[in-house]
């Protein structure tokens, strides 16, 4: 182990074209830990930390002239330096759109799948028209029977009894119609466990892993080096990466990280070959990580970064069912309210004139 040293000087040199907005500046977590593992570093040295902000290559220059430079800096320079033992290790991670929560309008819909509901209603149809021919065998067809036939398979399928007799009015029919549709939903909605599924919430489909996010044919987008880095192979013969090759694009405002194609990401620091600084430095961090000082220090930033991004989330209200989740049954029974008044208007018109 090498000696601690006095009057050393610890200066950690930051480079960017421009400064970081302040709000980027809060969430900027490798600096953070960077920064931190210098200040201890200088304690444990018995030296002395310095940290400058560079925005312009000549005052990087100016400053880093009479410094002997560990530096972090693009892959490229991975063959010239030595590399030391990881800062941060963490996985890549893709960001993709967030699935919009289904209204209650439509929560119906989603209930089961598409190919439940027609096979139901197939399979009512069916009973509804044999129920029909048989009844209309002998007397005829008439729109008579075939509402009659209708109501008394709805009746059946609902209540387990028949219609006796059905209102000689259209417009009586046609809300009484919509009455039961509405009647069969408030139904299910309070003795059954549609109200759990009235009350869960419900999204759209979500993106979960590479294999969907290549399929979705939405751009990616991340940092230039990124692309170079990881998606610059002209490899066929594995459709995955391909995909994912021919959807991104590089941009400088974006970030996006990924483990199974690219692996974890690290962070370290790089040196001259046979520095002789390299083993103390080794020294140090392997302390840090193996008593888990730099792993708590790198979660309590992570910790700060996401409660200032995230907003709190409201306390959980108990699962009940409110006017809110049953809007779309309501509203059901509003439209067949109207139309059959609607209808009744029609009739007293052609009643009156006719």
């Amino acid at each position: 182990m090498s000696r601690k040293r006095n009057n050393f000087l610890v200066v950690l040199l930051s480079f960017a074209e421009k400064p970081y907005p302040r709000n980027v500046q809060k969430y900027y977590s490798i600096g953070f830990v960077v920064k931190y593992v210098l200040k201890e570093l200088s304690h444990y040295l018995n030296a002395t930390f310095q940290s400058s902000l560079c925005t312009d290559e000549l005052q990087l220059d100016s400053l880093s002239r009479n410094i002997r430079m560990i530096v972090i800096s693009k892959y490229n320079l991975l063959d010239n330096y030595a590399r030391t033992e990881p800062l941060l290790t963490s996985d890549f991670l893709w960001f993709v759109p967030k699935a919009n929560q289904i209204s209650n309008m439509n929560v119906f819909t989603k209930v089961f799948n598409y190919d439940v509901w027609i096979a139901t209603i197939v399979v009512f149809i069916c009973v509804w028209l044999m129920w029909f021919l048989i009844i209309s065998r002998n007397g005829g067809f008439t729109f008579d029977k075939l509402c009659v036939s209708f109501l008394n398979v709805w009746s059946l399928t609902i209540c387990g009894n028949v219609v006796s007799q059905l209102p000689r009015s259209l417009a009586l029919r046609i809300i009484l119609l919509f009455y039961l549709i509405y009647a069969m939903q408030m139904q299910f909605a309070f003795t059954s466990d549609m109200s759990t599924v009235l009350t869960t919430p419900r999204y759209d489909f979500q993106i979960r892993n590479l294999d969907e996010l290549a399929d979705s044919q939405l751009p990616i987008y991340t940092l230039p080096l990124m692309k170079t880095m990881f998606f610059s192979e002209n490899n066929t013969d594995r459709k995955l990466y391909t995909k994912l090759q021919n959807s991104i694009h590089g941009v400088t405002a974006y970030e996006i990280r990924e483990t199974l194609i690219t692996g974890v990401s690290t962070v370290r620091l790089q040196l001259p070959f046979d520095h002789y600084f390299t083993t103390t430095f080794n020294t140090f961090l392997s302390r840090m990580v193996e008593s888990g000082i730099l792993e708590k220090h790198t979660n309590d930033i992570y910790h700060q970064c996401l409660v200032r991004v995230m907003k709190v989330p409201a306390m959980a209200q108990d699962d009940e069912l409110t006017l809110k989740h049953v809007t779309f049954i309501f509203a059901f029974l509003g439209f067949g309210l109207f139309t059959g008044c609607v209808v009744f208007c029609l009739e007293l018109v052609l009643h009156k004139y006719l």
